[in-house]
């Protein structure tokens, strides 16, 4: 079987999404892969059993008939064509492509199907809450698309950023200089040849799960909450729930705000009793697999209206804020529950743990799947 990647240069694809076809590679010795950068080479010229295009219409402006056009004529050279939208929210899906693709793979969907046949006020399920319950309006008013039902099955869950190369609290240059190899290892996705990206991804993971193997110890950790987080760059519906987040913890010294690099990040993480994670333009955000890393307590927005994997999002894995922080005040009781929070991160781990080594599996069996 002949399987064609074709991704672009964003460092979500090179250190994120593309990950479990990397290290499958290895594990299909029957199978034949190619990893195709389409902003450099032409997706016509090529042929195959499958290909699986990702985050390449992810920008809306994109005009439907332009997609159409492609995806057809590369339904002449491969038995099946796949569409991975690695975008953040489980409502910006492209229904409009759906006829033309066999699958269409998201990192998390909506648990309840039938929401898919409304459209949402900011693209987002909790942009449109707040537009209806604050009257919260954008400059530009964006909407989702609408489903029909009858294509649904098409919609397949792939994995979300959780499985990806993070930086953990190990004092090498890898860890240290992780914003330099991330931006290397994204210049290097110009190039067909897995062997620098495989190298980079296995370190990386193998240092992951050699972090979560630890087992972490709350008496000597700080009780203060991480905050750092940005309300800035999102439109008035989406970062409402952000700005919101940052008038409640503004005059409070036990939540640690403000920008501090990368690094320093990092060694917080695991010195911090708790990380506040809010909704980004999506709900899966980076800071929720940080903080299964560092050890630190997850305190984020109700998760359950989604599906998504690795799922760490479990009730009592975290502490569920409600969408209006009716609960905020209620955080700080964290810090008198120590056996609670204990169970909860050591379980987190436990389940991250097993899906980092589960990568390659999730990727051939979503192909398996698609060829029946």
């Amino acid at each position: 079987m002949k399987i064609i990647i074709a991704h672009g240069s964003t460092s979500i694809e090179s250190l994120h999404s593309i990950i479990p076809f990397v290290l499958a590679v290895n594990k299909t010795p029957n199978w034949s892969w190619s990893f195709v950068n389409y902003n450099f080479f032409r997706l016509n010229n090529l042929d195959g059993d499958i290909i699986i295009i990702v985050r390449k219409y992810h920008n809306l402006s994109v005009k439907i008939n332009e997609i159409a056009k492609e995806i057809l004529f590369l339904k002449n050279n491969f038995s099946k064509v796949v569409y991975f939208d690695d975008s953040a929210s489980p409502t910006t899906i492209r229904f409009d492509i759906f006829k033309y693709v066999d699958q269409y793979w998201k990192r998390a969907v909506l648990k309840e199907k039938s929401l898919y046949s409304k459209k949402f006020y900011g693209g987002r399920l909790f942009s449109d809450y707040y537009h209806k319950k604050f009257g919260i309006n954008d400059e530009t008013p964006i909407y989702s698309q609408i489903s029909e039902e009858k294509i649904m099955s098409k919609l397949k869950i792939a994995w979300n950023i959780g499985i990806g190369a993070y930086p953990v609290h190990s004092n090498s240059l890898r860890n240290k200089y992780y914003p330099f190899i991330r931006r290397t290892s994204t210049a290097l996705s110009i190039f067909p040849h897995i062997f620098p990206k495989e190298y980079i991804i296995q370190n990386y993971i193998d240092e992951m799960l050699c972090q979560l193997r630890k087992e972490v110890i709350f008496q000597n950790k700080e009780m203060k909450f991480s905050a750092r987080f940005d309300a800035t760059p999102y439109s008035n519906s989406v970062g409402y729930q952000r700005r919101i987040l940052d008038e409640k913890i503004k005059n409070n010294s036990i939540f640690n705000k403000g920008f501090i690099q990368k690094w320093d990040f990092i060694k917080e993480t695991h010195s911090i009793y708790s990380i506040i994670s809010p909704f980004g333009w999506g709900e899966v955000c980076y800071r929720d697999f940080e903080a299964a890393l560092g050890g630190a307590f997850l305190v984020k927005p109700n998760m359950e209206h989604i599906d998504t994997w690795p799922n760490i999002y479990a009730n009592g894995l975290y502490f569920s804020l409600d969408w209006d922080l009716q609960n905020f005040n209620e955080i700080e009781g964290i810090f008198d529950n120590y056996d609670g929070v204990t169970h909860a991160v050591n379980t987190s781990r436990d389940l991250y743990q097993r899906s980092l080594l589960r990568i390659h599996e999730r990727a051939i069996s979503l192909i398996e799947n698609l060829v029946g």
